[in-house]
């Protein structure tokens, strides 16, 4: 049985809706700064709960096994705890080898629930790699809503783990960014550099293409940023690697409607739905997806 408590406050915000983009200015338990540029490319779990909630404590065995099964895939979990005192979540979390990433949002003085407009404890948002609501609800509902995530709108950069555990140890090695005040760890950008070279080797040209565009739109020097310019070079000066680019670039962004016309569709919101479906027909009419749009706008009308 699903079950819920609500917050001792009521909330002040505006329910966040599917298609929305939260702002994301955080800081973890750890210490670290959290906001979308460290997030940016992979899918999100935040999930608002506290100790003295019952139905919180039941479902951590749940999100235990949602962690251990996507962190690999480019699925970052955070959890935002709701109770008074700090140091109360930090025991319970260190005891309960709650090891994925935390936040502390306390009820009395909430700066994240009242705006995302949660109301009653556990709650859970998906956000896709572009930092949009995808599926809202109980954490006990998420696993189809987080499968079908994965499949219409699959990470695109840090598929393993290592990438989001710098948001809570100590600080690293870092390198100059761009934009005043972005940070990359460095060993976040090798990663990056082996994953490129891992995508390059087995042909997959346009994760490789995409990496090393991330690379360069962030770093401001270095040996991987000219390493990632050097190939950006070559690849754009193939045609067929920028076929093959182009081809798979249209792709996502045809999964990524879909995905959020179906999402609209299932929380009622027919005409943004039907927005999506007809963006699809009229953008793409001539691919793979195109009966798909427009079998459900046919269903809509």
């Amino acid at each position: 049985m699903v079950v819920a408590m609500l917050l001792g406050t009521a909330a002040s915000g505006e329910a966040l809706s599917v298609g929305d983009k939260p702002r994301i200015d955080m800081h973890t338990l750890g210490g670290e700064i959290l906001d979308f540029q460290k997030l940016a490319g992979r899918i999100t779990i935040f999930e608002f709960w506290a100790t003295w909630c019952g139905p919180c404590i039941r479902e951590l065995p749940h999100l235990k096994k949602i962690h251990e099964t996507y962190k690999d895939q480019g699925v970052i979990l955070i959890s935002v705890n709701r109770d008074e005192s700090e140091g109360t979540a930090t025991r319970f979390i260190t005891k309960n080898k709650m090891d994925w990433i935390h936040v502390h949002d306390p009820s009395q003085k909430p700066q994240y629930a009242s705006v995302w407009g949660v109301r009653a404890i556990p709650h859970a948002f998906i956000l896709s790699p572009e930092g949009e609501v995808l599926w809202r609800g109980h954490p006990a509902g998420m696993d189809q809503p987080l499968s079908d995530a994965l499949k219409l709108h699959p990470p695109q950069i840090g598929d393993r783990a290592e990438d989001a555990i710098d948001l809570v140890t100590a600080p690293r090695p870092i390198v100059s960014m761009q934009a005043p005040g972005l940070r990359i760890h460095t060993n976040i950008l090798k990663g990056k550099v082996r994953r490129a070279q891992r995508a390059h080797d087995s042909h997959d040209f346009y994760q490789a293409y995409r990496i090393c565009n991330w690379i360069n739109d962030r770093v401001s020097g270095g040996d991987e940023v000219q390493w990632a310019r050097d190939w950006i070079g070559k690849y754009e000066s193939n045609p067929s690697i920028m076929e093959q680019v182009g081809r798979q670039r249209t792709a996502d962004e045809v999964r990524r409607m879909l995905s959020m016309a179906k999402n609209y569709e299932s929380n009622g919101r027919l005409n943004e739905a039907k927005k999506y479906y007809e963006a699809v027909l009229d953008n793409y009419p001539d691919t793979k997806y195109t009966p798909t749009a427009k079998a459900a706008l046919d269903k809509l009308m």
